[in-house]
């Protein structure tokens, strides 16, 4: 099971996103308040379609060239939380940016 643990950027968690075997999360907050904004948050970012980018170095006509895209990830994808961290960045939780480790429980 791997987990999305949300801290501000003065180190003080804020809450932690638990994607279950079938795909669902599970969002907890450290504050009833926290817990609300948190889950407002990711009501909103999985409300739509959620990309992950990447990233390659590829040779083409003896030139190394940097490529970048991105993919749609979906529920259940491994991949999920980190596309859900990547996005985050863009998120205040009272008052304050955060971020988001992802850990292997």
């Amino acid at each position: 099971m791997k987990q999305l643990i949300i801290k501000n950027f003065d180190k003080i968690n804020i809450g932690i996103i638990t994607q279950k075997e079938d795909g669902t999360l599970v969002v907890k907050g450290e504050t009833p308040e926290f817990e609300r904004e948190l889950k407002e948050i990711v009501d909103k970012i999985t409300s739509k379609p959620v990309f992950i980018g990447w990233g390659r170095t590829e040779e083409r006509e003896g030139k190394k060239i940097d490529v970048d895209g991105e993919r749609i990830c979906k529920k259940g994808d491994p991949k999920y939380l980190n596309a859900i961290r990547d996005i985050l960045w863009n998120y205040s939780i009272g008052g304050k940016r955060v971020y988001g480790i992802i850990s292997e429980k």
